[in-house]
């Protein structure tokens, strides 16, 4: 670690939220950041770290046409409950009430916003519940990121946005990956991946 000083930031795997979320402490937060129980916390997160969420929110305005998301909120002091709610086309919905695709969005865009000042970032297919649209804006997103960013997918749609340099072609049944080089070694990705 002293001769190589480099922060790695793993995304976790990406889910729909829960639909009650208690505020959890602090310490418990941070720890479940990169495991499975990320997006449970994903309020709690925005409710402790909020220094960042004007920038995070105005991401949500340009990659969503039509969506803002506010602040988490206290909305039982007793239980702790907390709710983030989301305006739509002028319609007002609690981000659980909001589709699975904008809710792993919100997440996503989250990860890489506390990575920014990651040397590497590891993103493990993002494309569950994303629409292919949604998919195909991320590269770019991923591109202006900061860190350098490694991505296995299975997603076409990313896939095909990708320039052929940028893709390895992993098969587990050989003993090295291959670096494609053109859009005939991006057909045969395509091609392996279905």
């Amino acid at each position: 670690k002293k001769i190589f000083p480099v922060v790695v930031t793993c995304v976790p795997v990406l889910g729909p939220v829960y639909h009650r979320e208690q505020r959890r402490e602090k310490s418990t937060v941070v720890a479940g950041l990169a495991t499975h129980r990320a997006s449970r916390h994903f309020r709690s997160f925005w409710y402790y770290f909020s220094e960042g969420f004007d920038d995070f929110a105005n991401q949500i305005r340009e990659t969503w046409p039509g969506m803002e998301i506010g602040r988490p909120e206290v909305v039982d002091a007793l239980t702790g409950e907390l709710s983030m709610f989301c305006l739509e086309d002028r319609m007002t919905r609690e981000l659980y009430w909001v589709g699975f695709g904008f809710q792993v969005w919100c997440q996503l865009l989250t990860h890489l916003a506390r990575a920014r000042d990651s040397s590497i970032v590891v993103v493990d297919e993002p494309e569950a519940y994303l629409h292919p649209d949604v998919q195909r804006q991320l590269l770019a997103i991923l591109r202006d990121a900061g860190p350098d960013v490694l991505l296995a997918t299975h997603s076409t749609e990313i896939m095909s946005e990708a320039d052929p340099t940028e893709i390895i072609l992993v098969d587990k049944r050989k003993s090295s990956a291959e670096r494609l080089r053109d859009v005939s070694g991006v057909q045969r990705a395509l091609e392996a991946v279905g």
